[in-house]
């Protein structure tokens, strides 16, 4: 009878223990995924979307900025920028000062309708489009930006 209380708490012991090794091992193995795809997304261009809901521009190039988010969506970092009011502007300038874009958002930031592409180490534009509507633009600027980086 103690051999086999002995016996099923060590089988128990080794179970868990395996089972929280594993947690671990899966948790370290997410851990270096969750790094290499930080690591492959910095090496995408920025897209900054500038926008406000009472701009007409916004409104009018918004159905062609989405189609381009959802054609292009793996081959850049997006963010989208609201200044339509004091507080969408405040969380706006937080954002980019997080995301290192501070100098960008101070130039650009009250620019509505303006989608522009940064370089995404040095955080340097390298193409502005203001107002556009044509989706090619967006894909060559977003090409030739993919190019130089």
């Amino acid at each position: 009878m103690f051999h086999k209380k002995t016996l099923t708490l060590t089988l128990l012991s080794a179970s868990l223990l395996l089972a929280s090794g594993t947690q671990a091992f899966a948790d370290h193995h997410q851990e270096s995924k969750t790094k290499a795809s930080d690591k492959k997304a910095q090496s995408k261009p920025i897209v900054a979307v500038i926008k406000a809901s009472w701009c007409p521009a916004c409104q009018k190039i918004s159905s062609t900025v989405q189609a381009v988010m959802k054609e292009h969506g793996d081959q850049a970092q997006w963010v989208v920028f609201d200044i339509s009011d004091k507080e969408s502007s405040k969380a706006a300038q937080a954002k980019a000062k997080e995301l290192g874009l501070e100098s960008f958002f101070k130039e650009y930031g009250a620019k509505t309708a303006t989608v522009a592409i940064l370089h995404p180490e040095t955080k340097k534009v390298l193409k502005v489009l203001m107002a556009e509507g044509k989706k090619e633009k967006y894909a060559e600027a977003l090409q030739a930006a993919r190019k130089a980086i």
